[in-house]
């Protein structure tokens, strides 16, 4: 009899613990996850607009009545958006709000998530190193990590084109949290946060296939450290932020405060919800800067100058791999667009996070370059939907009826 109480108490027991666990998931995606406060009305209507070449200021008044339009509609809590054409900075202008409880406006100083745009920021930095002759790109990464698992198969060629076989992130339903994107875990150092996946199985072997991978991006940076014995953030600063003054691009540090950055939300049906609070120092390299449409601006910017890294570094950023079937260069996505009936070539990337959206868009032919970033993520329309709104505004520019 006793034994038998024993049997039915541990059967009872064994069965509460996974509905306790899922029951507590579906407490948390509820909070974090599922927008269900009223997004207040007429918040579209918050924002800023500046004109930096009165030549297209009508066209940009334009774009502006049509970035409040797509806030309005999409329900989002804010978008930000800049461009440039003919090479010049020229219009950034914001719709809604960068804080929801203090019905602060968005400006064109809030900073946003920049998501996987992080990834053509440490591509650009790569490309300057190995401009001046510091980096390697085709060296195997052991030649400056030593240790690393099958480091010698592996080179930064393969980590910057995803075809490394590092994982990306992961889902995992009896660890918390369920995913690595979640991650709340601060990080010291770059050294410290590979050791999350420095010992998972490869997914191929290097350089056989593409499978995108922010870790590999982090481990990237890491190389990039054992190479230059320098911190990785004080590189993309000194080498990348200062020189193309991106005075509102740095790492999205949880534990230090940072006035102008937005708060970050879900959103859905003119409702809204609290983001989930991660830290991304578990992929400074793949994901984790903060930036603003008219920073990213001026990075891409960058790429179409003639002094900020070589013919030959351009080479390797904006060339498809063969195995890339999306045509993935090395940090930044290279395709052709038909806009208003016409092709073109053109380089991007988007980026997607817990409470933010990003894209950015150059047009190399036109000299014209457009991001844009929401305080949303995951975007209810995905990442596409703001690559939408750069292409809309990229036809609003070419059209003669503005």
């Amino acid at each position: 009899m006793k034994r038998n109480i024993w049997f039915k108490r541990f059967v009872v027991s064994s069965l509460l613990l996974p509905i306790s666990y899922f029951i507590f998931l579906g407490i948390l995606y509820w909070k974090w996850l599922v927008p269900h406060y009223e997004i207040p009305k007429g918040h579209y209507n918050f924002g800023e607009s500046i004109h930096f070449n009165k030549d297209y200021q009508k066209k940009s008044s334009v774009i502006h009545d049509y970035l409040k339009i797509k806030t309005k509609e999409s329900g989002l809590v804010s978008i930000s958006l800049s461009y440039a054409i003919d090479g010049i900075l020229t219009w950034s202008g914001t719709s809604g709000l960068s804080d929801i409880e203090n019905m602060a406006p968005s400006s064109v100083s809030s900073q946003y998530r920049a998501g996987s745009i992080s990834k053509s920021m440490t591509a650009l930095l790569t490309a300057r190193l190995v401009d001046q002759n510091k980096f390697d790109i085709n060296a195997n990464i052991n030649e400056y990590l030593k240790d690393y698992p099958r480091g010698d198969e592996i080179t930064s060629r393969m980590l910057g084109t995803h075809t490394s076989g590092i994982r990306h992130y992961q889902y995992d339903f009896f660890s918390w949290p369920p995913n690595d994107m979640f991650s709340a875990t601060n990080y010291q150092t770059v050294a410290e946060a590979i050791e999350m996946f420095k010992n998972d199985k490869l997914l191929f072997n290097p350089g056989k296939q593409f499978s995108y991978s922010s870790y590999g991006y982090n481990l990237l940076s890491r190389v990039i450290e054992g190479s230059t014995n320098e911190d990785f953030l004080v590189l993309m600063d000194r080498e990348v932020f200062q020189p193309l003054n991106l005075r509102n691009t740095e790492a999205d540090k949880k534990l230090i405060d940072i006035p102008n950055r937005v708060k970050f939300y879900t959103a859905g049906d003119n409702k809204y919800g609290y983001a989930y609070p991660v830290d991304s120092s578990n992929k400074w390299a793949g994901g984790g800067f903060l930036s603003t449409p008219t920073d990213l601006v001026k990075l891409g910017l960058s790429t179409l100058s003639r002094d900020f890294i070589s013919r030959k570094s351009k080479d390797f950023l904006f060339t498809p791999t063969d195995i890339s079937k999306i045509g993935y260069g090395f940090g930044w996505l290279i395709r052709e667009r038909s806009i208003n009936e016409k092709k073109f070539l053109t380089w991007s990337h988007s980026g997607g996070s817990m409470g933010g959206t990003s894209y950015l868009l150059i047009i190399p032919e036109l000299g014209m370059v457009i991001s844009a970033q929401s305080n949303v993520g995951p975007y209810p329309e995905g990442v596409s939907g703001l690559g939408d709104l750069c292409e809309q505004v990229a036809h609003i520019l070419l059209s003669e009826e503005t």
